[in-house]
């Protein structure tokens, strides 16, 4: 108990026995950067003499950070402001980042016998800054210019350093560094990014004092890696194996110069490397001698040593070089006044059709020009084959002219016109017109059958008909009056022309010159028969004769002249009246062995019809044309000559005669010897 009064005795005569009073104003900011110097104001007011420390502390969230003390002396009764004390700067640091107070304490033998506190101020390493870029859109390999300025938040510049960030989709490139000095910062950075496209400007600034700040988004811009590339072309067209002279430029999005790189032209399958020298470039461009006709692309592609690329398309014009001719004939064999199709396509250089004309002539089997005209390439045109063509091979001739008319390019094909053998008949006015329709001569006699009610004729003609040829018949001079059906060869078959009248025809005989000439042989054949018949028996009768009279072939002139006398003066008379006995006698004794001579005289004859009309038909069948016959009035047929089955040029024959029921006509000599 009493040493505690000793204590608090010591105490109390420890304490000052002056009363002071410290005052601080409010501060000018409440931020403050690190390393920024605070202004201070305020006073002491002392109520006695005072001698002591004034001591400022800046008391902070977690820390108290005393500064040194200020030793002061004060009358009584005075007052003394902190600008007249020798105060030391009061300096923000790192360590004081936040909220913080400053505090004085006015001091007297250590111990406070008054203090004073600020409002809360931050202690902070903000900065404030402002950006500028010279362009919003750069080219790679060209320069960016970054200028600014950066100061604390009290308005004192910054020196320091930056750190530039081009940003892109989230990703960050650092560009560069550079010095702040005296808050103004300066760069100038080329771009050699190869990613093209749409940026962002980010800054980092840090001064001495360890004050940092990052300047996001400050500025945006757009780096472009495009070349513009122009090409031209020397000419407006070129023909295959030409050279094309492929000529141009290159500049940067600026319009600026492309000092050096590199380019290519792609023609086709081909790539070929250009030098590119000032920005300009050109190529002497060679033209395949089968390039396809029309318009090609040329490509240029350009890029420089920053990885700017460009490029760009013209195209050269190729015209077409007429090169082949095709002849397409759609039938190979045609006969006189038909149609035949012929197409002639003219490619070019390059195997394609070409759209011109093109000369065709058409020759025949002489080598007459027959027709000349001038085709479409690739259409089809008809060509008629004329009457009476000349058979044999034909040609088409088609050719390509040039500027002077002159013929460049030609080519032949053929055809073939079949031989054709046609007559054409028809009677007029009892008059029949037989002409050669077909295209070769007709060398086989006519022989026209003629069809009658009583009587039938063959007319024949030895003609040779030229094509186009035509001869006459006037049938009334052939044939007697009367209504007939007519049968005339035409070529391949017969053609028949029934119901012709003829009047005033030649006279009608009883038997034609055929049946005048079968009826004398059959008489002469009978004689001969008859003949034949007796000259046995007159043999015999002859012998007898002999052997009775002792004398043979002696016959007494008194049997054959009764009593009449003989002159000496002529004996051949007496000769002649013993052969006349003789002859008298044997003609007696015929007569009398008649029956026995010509017991057989029926049969005989009936023979001799039989074999007389067997002779007849082998004639008339002889005579006959084979074919079947066409019912026609002044119609044509014909046929085209070919080969026979050995090989040989031939004509058909004529079929046999036959009326219009289809029955061989029997001829009136028949029907005589069927009567006889």
């Amino acid at each position: 108990m009493k040493k505690s009064v000793v204590l608090l005795v010591i105490i109390l005569l420890m304490l000052p026995l002056v009363a002071a009073t410290v005052s601080i104003e409010p501060l000018s900011s409440t931020q403050f950067n690190v390393g920024d110097t605070i202004a201070v104001s305020g006073d002491i007011d002392s109520d006695g003499e005072l001698t002591g420390y004034l001591q400022f502390s800046f008391v902070c969230t977690d820390k108290t950070f005393p500064l040194q003390s200020t030793s002061i002396s004060i009358a009584a009764d005075e007052s003394v402001q902190f600008y007249e004390l020798s105060i030391p700067k009061i300096t923000t640091s790192s360590s004081m980042k936040g909220l913080c107070q400053l505090r004085s304490d006015v001091l007297v033998n250590g111990v406070s016998v008054d203090s004073d506190f600020t409002s809360q101020f931050e202690v902070t390493t903000e900065l404030k800054g402002k950006f500028t870029i010279d362009v919003s859109q750069v080219q790679l390999g060209n320069t960016v210019s970054v200028e600014g300025s950066v100061y604390q938040l009290d308005g004192d510049p910054v020196n320091g350093n930056a750190e530039l960030y081009f940003v892109q989709d989230g990703v960050e490139y650092l560009i560069g560094f550079t010095e702040v000095v005296d808050g103004k910062l300066e760069l100038n950075q080329v771009v050699v990014s190869g990613y093209a496209g749409n940026y962002d400007l980010d800054l980092v600034v840090r001064d001495s004092y360890g004050n940092e700040q990052s300047f996001e988004n400050v500025a945006d811009f757009t780096v472009v890696d495009d070349l513009y590339v122009f090409a031209d072309i020397g000419q407006n067209s070129v023909y295959p194996g030409d050279y094309v002279n492929v000529y141009g430029s290159v500049k940067t999005v600026g319009q600026d110069h492309v000092s050096s790189g590199s380019a290519e032209l792609l023609f086709g399958d081909e790539v070929y490397s250009l030098e590119l020298s000032d920005s300009q470039f050109t190529y002497d461009l060679y033209m395949p001698e089968d390039i396809s006709t029309g318009e090609h692309d040329v490509k240029i592609n350009v890029k420089d040593s920053y990885g700017n690329t460009g490029s760009t398309t013209t195209s050269v014009k190729v015209s077409a070089v007429a090169t082949t001719i095709s002849n397409v004939i759609l039938d190979s064999n045609v006969e006189p006044d038909e149609e035949i199709e012929i197409q002639v396509n003219l490619y070019d250089q390059a195997g394609d059709l070409m759209d011109d004309d093109v000369v065709v002539q058409v020759f025949d089997s002489r080598e007459t020009e027959i027709e000349s005209r001038d085709a479409f390439s690739g259409e089809k045109f008809s060509f008629d084959v004329p009457d009476y063509s000349s058979p044999g091979e034909w040609t088409v001739k088609s050719s390509y002219n040039d500027e002077n008319g002159n013929a460049r390019i030609v080519e032949r094909s053929s055809f073939v016109v079949e031989e054709v053998q046609l007559l054409n008949y028809y009677v007029e006015d009892g008059v029949l017109y037989i002409k050669n329709v077909g295209n070769v001569r007709y060398t086989d006699d006519l022989e026209i059958e003629v069809d009658g009610l009583d009587s039938d004729y063959v007319i024949r003609k030895s003609k040779n008909l030229l094509p186009n040829e035509t001869v006459t018949i006037d049938l009334s001079e052939e044939i007697p009056s009367g209504t007939y059906s007519l049968l005339a060869p035409t070529g391949l078959d017969v053609a028949e022309i029934a119901n012709v009248f003829i009047e005033d025809g030649k006279p009608r005989t009883t038997l034609s010159w055929l049946y005048g000439l079968l009826a004398f042989l059959f008489i002469g054949g009978l004689c001969y028969l008859l003949y034949m018949r007796l000259v046995p028996q007159k043999a015999g009768k002859k012998k007898e004769d002999k052997k009775a009279s002792g004398d043979e072939g002696f016959v007494p002139m008194s049997k054959l002249l009764g009593k009449k006398k003989v002159s000496k003066e002529s004996p051949s008379v007496h000769t002649k009246v013993k052969k006349k006995k003789r002859l008298v006698d044997a003609r007696k004794q015929e007569g009398k062995k008649s029956k026995l001579t010509f017991s057989s005289k029926e049969k005989s004859i009936e023979d001799f019809k039989k074999r007389t009309l067997a002779e007849i038909k082998r004639v008339q069948a002889k005579s006959s044309k084979g074919g079947a016959r066409a019912n026609f009035q002044n119609g044509k047929l014909g046929y085209v000559i070919g080969k026979t089955s050995d090989g040989k040029i031939g004509s058909p024959k004529i079929n046999a005669t036959k009326n219009i029921a289809g029955e061989t006509k029997k001829s009136s000599m028949g029907s005589f010897f069927e009567t006889f």
